[in-house]
């Protein structure tokens, strides 16, 4: 990730983000089950989970200071100099990505110190009851959970106007205060009774939280400071602090129809509410110490619902299926943590109207096959040899399709993605997400063959093949062309001509092509490996798998 743009045409200046993680954990559990009477289950039980959290960022650019002659060991460089230019953030290591377990200080060679933090080590505990009541045909599942989330974490006293301390330019130690420990009974209730021989109903309610990722939670001093007192640009890699737990609202209510003798069909509807989703707000200065700067919060939310349903027909002449199909439909303001940096760093109003959501899959869909012989069935060669077919379908997602203003900050390699990172660059040319990706269809196969190796062993030879077929399914396109073949922007009349003639002509153009349109690599590399990936946590790929083989032994005993 080191390296000069003249040996490496991805290493640009201020460029790639170099980060490192670190996530470790010790857990227990006990679970203590009892049957009181004929029509109750009692189950109690609980769980613990202490985390070791460490994080390192800097931006590999910063090498560059150790060039041209001076020394090429970092810490030959003003500790301050380097931290500051680098952006570095961090806990759990010191300046230069060693493990540190405390709190200190990183000096180099020469010059100033900079404080680092020690690791984070969250605690997370869950205690909960269930009763499983029986009566003739009715089933009721009530209970309790008891969650506390003691984060290790601090909060600003005032966000807007953090004391800082004049010498060191850090937010002052006392400007900070912990942050109590999270707690919250979550009540989950299910029922099932059968309304006719062949049908059965089922509700499910439910109460859930879930803390945000460790990385959006921490954030080092130093890295933090520079942020807010700064101001200036949009930090992509933006702090976090006092988050609370995303908390979810579930309902299910469906039915089971027994058809015929061969076959069932399971129909289920469902709603769930998030509230308190990580989303980027302004945060405004209120005095002199610090500049408005931007910072996550429990700001957003997302509604899901729609219908699954489910046909399963059981083996008949060795042949065995089911077909699930899903209705889904899934809205809110935002689609990820960032999807408002646009908003946030031009000081426009955030949307507020409701879209759905760039996750959202309107249809999925699979229809699986299982042809099998038992044991002792098609004599010797053709006994317990089997093949299973899964065909799978979805409706692609949506995408906002945008007009490209101008080529901004972008280079030869990037020209065609940046506009995706950089707001100030694009305008979007209709509603939010009204566009949708193209559907995708794919089929995998596996073939296997099991036999008794001797006594109570056993063995599995099979073959798995995945996209069997070698389907190109598009994933993601261009925002600004919604193809997936064309970034539309070394095509344009005048941004092409522009990149063209600044980057060698028409050899820069073939060599673009190659590079980046067949193969979507400025696409991958710049939208996953660096800090964007925190907007959608995924990566980011034009196109699916093509077809993989693999080849294997299963031993049971």
């Amino acid at each position: 990730m080191f390296g000069t743009a003249n040996a490496n045409p991805q290493a640009r200046d201020r460029g790639t983000l170099y980060r490192l993680e670190r996530q470790t954990y010790i857990s227990g559990a006990l679970d203590f089950v009892s049957q009181i009477g004929r029509h109750h289950e009692l189950k109690v039980g609980g769980d613990v989970r202490r985390y070791t959290a460490r994080r390192f960022e800097i931006e590999p650019w910063v090498m560059r200071l150790t060039e041209d002659g001076t020394p090429t060991d970092p810490k030959s460089i003003d500790a301050v100099t380097f931290a500051t230019q680098g952006e570095y953030t961090g806990y759990g290591f010191d300046l230069y990505g060693n493990e540190i377990d405390d709190d200190g200080f990183s000096q180099g060679a020469v010059g100033n110190r900079v404080p680092v933090d020690g690791p984070k080590n969250p605690v997370f505990t869950a205690v909960y009851v269930q009763d499983k009541i029986e009566y003739s045909d009715l089933i009721i599942n009530a209970g309790l959970r008891l969650d506390i989330f003691d984060t290790d974490d601090v909060r600003l006293k005032d966000p807007g106007n953090p004391e800082v301390n004049d010498v060191t330019g850090l937010i002052s130690e006392d400007a900070f205060e912990e942050v109590d420990p999270f707690k919250q009974v979550s009540p989950r209730l299910g029922i099932s009774f059968p309304v006719t021989e062949r049908t059965k109903f089922y509700a499910q309610y439910g109460k859930f939280i879930q803390m945000p990722e460790l990385r959006n939670i921490y954030h080092g001093n130093f890295g933090l400071s520079d942020q807010i007192t700064s101001g200036g640009n949009f930090f992509v890699n933006t702090i976090g602090f006092g988050l609370d737990p995303i908390k979810t609202t579930s309902y299910e209510l469906g039915f089971s129809q027994q058809v015929g003798k061969v076959a069932a069909l399971d129909v289920t509807g469902f709603y769930r509410n998030d509230k308190g989703q990580i989303t980027v707000v302004r945060e405004e200065s209120t005095g002199p110490n610090v500049a408005t700067y931007a910072r996550l919060a429990n700001a957003d939310f997302t509604t899901t619902k729609g219908v699954e349903l489910r046909l399963r027909l059981r083996r008949i002449n060795r042949l065995q299926a089911q077909i699930n199909y899903t209705l889904t439909q899934a809205e809110g303001s935002g689609s990820g943590e960032l999807s408002f940096r646009g908003a946030i760093d031009q000081a426009t109003p955030t949307p507020t109207l409701i879209n759905p959501l760039d996750f959202s899959q309107t249809h999925k869909g699979s229809v699986i096959l299982d042809y099998r012989f038992g044991k002792n069935d098609g004599g010797p060669v053709l006994q317990q040899l089997g093949t299973n077919v899964i065909f799978s379908f979805n409706s692609g997602h949506p995408y906002t399709k945008i007009a490209l203003n101008q080529l901004g900050q972008s280079e030869a390699y990037d020209a065609g993605v940046d506009y995706m990172l950089d707001s100030r660059t694009r305008e979007a040319a209709e509603p939010i997400n009204s566009s949708t990706t193209p559907w995708n269809f794919n089929v995998d196969l596996r073939l296997d063959k099991s036999f008794n190796v001797t006594g109570d062993i056993s063995a599995t030879i099979y073959s798995r093949v995945t996209n069997l077929f070698n389907t190109r399914n598009v994933l993601n396109v261009y925002q600004l062309t919604g193809d997936d073949d064309n970034d539309g922007v070394i095509t344009d009349p005048q941004f092409g001509e522009e990149l063209r003639n600044t980057n060698g002509g028409e050899d820069y153009a073939e060599l673009y092509n190659a590079i980046n349109i067949q193969n979507g690599q400025s696409y991958f590399s710049q939208l996953t490996n660096t800090a964007f990936t925190n907007t959608v946590q995924r990566r980011a790929d034009l196109w699916g798998h093509p077809r993989q083989i693999w080849l294997g032994l299963e031993i049971s005993y």
